[in-house]
């Protein structure tokens, strides 16, 4: 999920200006501020419709619209940038906000994954981890770049690289979310009911022992 956010955050502004040759400052600022407002929208909308439809399933669809639309939104903001295209810029920054609208849903789908006794522990772990190999995006996206085909088609404007590593990312995410559970009806005091129910037979299976022992 990590490498959806870090190719908005990190590489939009860099299609959008194009180093002198895209939209000036103020312009790509107000487009880019615009973006990130539609993704506010996007988050909230995203969360309220995934205690509807369920986490995993909702999610899984979100990957799926990745694959099909996240080389063509760069394209998008890519064309506009060169022709300074007000109009397509802003269907462009639409669509990209669109690329992040699961952020809505992983705060809860964290929280469900983990019983109270490992709450902290658990969704720390998921969402730093998650953080600290998304933080090398730039160095995927370098990698993309230096791959022939890819290279002759983007040139010296890196748009087509992100675009491959943000499918790359959506691919790994439904795959993960294959192996995982729908967590749509549960309460948070039922997380981890089974493993507790464990626990207590485990208990109760000792207590004949003691008291033999005693």
């Amino acid at each position: 999920m990590f490498l959806t956010d870090y190719s908005v955050y990190g590489f939009l502004p860099n299609i959008l200006t194009l180093k002198g040759r895209g939209f000036n400052t103020t312009t790509y600022s107000l487009i880019y501020g615009f973006a990130l407002f539609m993704a506010f929208l996007g988050y909230n909308f995203y969360g309220w419709l995934s205690d509807r439809t369920g986490r995993k399933i909702l999610t899984q669809w979100y990957c799926v619209f990745l694959v099909v639309f996240g080389i063509p939104v760069f394209y998008v903001l890519y064309h506009a940038a060169i022709q300074r295209n007000l109009w397509m810029a802003v269907v462009g920054t639409v669509m990209a906000a669109m690329l992040k609208l699961a952020w809505g849903v992983v705060p809860a789908y964290l929280c469900e994954r983990f019983p109270t006794s490992r709450r902290a522990a658990g969704v720390g772990f998921g969402y730093s981890s998650g953080a600290l190999l998304g933080a090398w995006f730039s160095v995927y996206v370098w990698w993309a770049h230096k791959i022939p085909f890819i290279s002759a088609i983007e040139k010296q404007d890196m748009w087509l690289s992100p675009a491959v590593i943000l499918t790359i990312g959506a691919v790994m995410t439904f795959v993960s979310l294959w192996y995982s559970p729908e967590t749509k009806h549960l309460q948070l005091q039922e997380v981890g009911e089974r493993e507790r129910a464990s626990d207590r037979a485990k208990d109760l299976a000792r207590v004949p022992d003691t008291m033999a022992a005693d």
